[in-house]
């Protein structure tokens, strides 16, 4: 999840994230952050770095991490 300094264009942003093979999806939602991603990150040190682009170049405020651990089978 993650939030964006208000003066950055959405559009810059999600320029950025076209151009990143590791975003697998993306969504611009309601609420207190702005986009819900969903990365396939080989690493930790490459989810770092990915962090640290999008802070510097994407206008990216603040981020908040969770690793999926298993998918729950719902229906049999």
């Amino acid at each position: 999840e993650l939030r964006l300094d208000p003066d950055t264009p959405y559009e810059r942003f999600e320029s950025i994230l076209r151009d990143t093979p590791e975003v697998q999806l993306a969504f611009h939602v309601t609420g207190s952050l702005d986009y819900v991603l969903m990365l396939a990150c080989p690493d930790v040190a490459t989810l770092d770095r990915l962090l640290s682009t999008w802070r510097r170049d994407g206008g990216v405020t603040e981020s908040s991490t969770r690793v999926l651990l298993r998918d729950v089978d719902l229906f049999d």
